[in-house]
């Protein structure tokens, strides 16, 4: 069940970052705040095949919609140890209009006894990274380190799915008769 808190979210926002919020929820047609995890997959191998230079392409190399530069978020990279230390949880997808959503809870990084923030991102299905919000104080920049640590999750669980294990394959040898 969402608490109110997360459905009232876009409420707090400014006029022009709604208005850019807005923007970056069209190409999925609904507010992820607004959704029940219960209706979303929690099978991280339904989530895409992100890899790390999607992560460093959207974290570093994308451009930012308020200054027309380039994000160059070294620091989020440093969120991986975020991932690493197990931060991430509670993450889950869905796919709306060909574009695929995840979310997230991440702990803060300053303060871990506050409830978790809830950082999301919306991809294609390739794994290219269109777009990723936080409800942190720098999440309207759209690359804070929670949003660089659910990405890092993604992409270690792309790695994990694509490698199989010795017994997961069919055996190698023939029985000779």
């Amino acid at each position: 069940m969402k608490r109110q808190a997360d459905k009232d979210y876009v409420e707090t926002l400014s006029v022009e970052d709604r208005k850019r919020y807005h923007r970056k929820i069209a190409d999925i047609g609904v507010d992820p705040y607004s959704l029940s995890t219960k209706t979303l997959n929690s099978d991280s191998s339904a989530l895409p095949p992100i890899q790390y230079y999607d992560v460093y392409h959207y974290l570093v190399l994308s451009r930012s919609f308020y200054t027309s530069e380039q994000f160059q978020a070294y620091k989020s990279l440093e969120s991986y140890n975020q991932f690493v230390n197990g931060w991430v949880g509670e993450v889950c997808s869905s796919v709306f209009s060909d574009k695929v959503l995840i979310l997230a809870k991440v702990k803060h990084s300053q303060s871990l006894s506050q409830k978790p923030l809830r950082p999301w991102v919306i991809c294609e299905a390739t794994g290219s990274i269109l777009s990723a919000h936080c409800n942190c104080m720098a999440g309207l920049g759209e690359v804070c380190s929670h949003v660089g640590a659910l990405l890092f999750y993604c992409e270690a669980a792309a790695r994990l799915s694509a490698s199989t294990t010795c017994t997961q394959q069919k055996a190698k040898w023939i029985l000779q008769q």
